[in-house]
């Protein structure tokens, strides 16, 4: 989960398409763009996530 402007979103989609491409798997990868305010609209039932704290950190990744 990352903050990004449209061109960034669209070189790291084309980078992992080519890291992908070099390893023999099966595997998938899925980026999904969503904005700030769904992301602060979540809710979480279970464990306590701060995503206020998740959400203002700009080098936080979920994969």
């Amino acid at each position: 989960m990352a903050e990004l402007e449209h061109k960034i979103f669209n070189e790291i989609d084309q980078t992992l398409k080519e890291v992908n491409e070099v390893y023999d798997n099966n595997d998938s990868i899925f980026l999904v763009p969503i904005s700030s305010n769904e992301v602060k609209s979540m809710k979480v039932i279970g464990h306590s996530v701060d995503f206020d704290l998740i959400a203002g950190n700009k080098n936080t990744l979920f994969f």
